[in-house]
């Protein structure tokens, strides 16, 4: 005859011994505070990359204003105006303009750049030579 013993079933927090359970509970500290720690890096991360609040055009003239700013960019871009074009020209002479406006002394620098690009372009076996090459004009204030 065979006899039936009963089964004992506890809990795995119960069955841990002392040193065991404070070990997991070192552990979880642990891995809370790790986890708090990385959330207050990444809280700081994204608080840096934060842009500014908008400044309206009401502003003192002593501080950057966008909504000034803006109002130039719209004059500014309002046409595509590559190197050498009458476009180019139209916006350089408004740029001055302003700077001058604001009581200062703009200087125009112009200069001529060029470089070789034949030996990005060049093809074996042959003897072309390439220059690459425009006017540059820098507004310095």
């Amino acid at each position: 005859m065979s006899q039936v013993f009963p089964i004992k079933t506890q809990d795995a927090a119960t069955t841990m011994g002392r040193p065991e359970a404070a070990r997991f509970r070192s552990e979880c500290l642990i891995a809370l505070i790790s986890f708090l720690i990385l959330g207050f890096f990444i809280f700081l991360s994204t608080l840096e990359t934060t842009p500014p609040e908008a400044v309206p055009s009401s502003a003192p003239l002593t501080e950057f204003s966008s909504g000034r700013a803006m109002k130039s960019l719209g004059v500014i871009a309002q046409k595509p105006h590559p190197s050498g074009s009458a476009e180019h020209s139209a916006v350089r002479d408004y740029i001055v303009r302003e700077v001058a406006a604001m009581g200062l002394q703009p200087e125009i620098q112009k200069t001529t750049i060029s470089c070789d690009a034949s030996s990005l372009l060049r093809r074996p076996n042959s003897s072309r030579v390439v220059i690459l090459g425009g006017v540059v004009e820098n507004i310095l204030v």
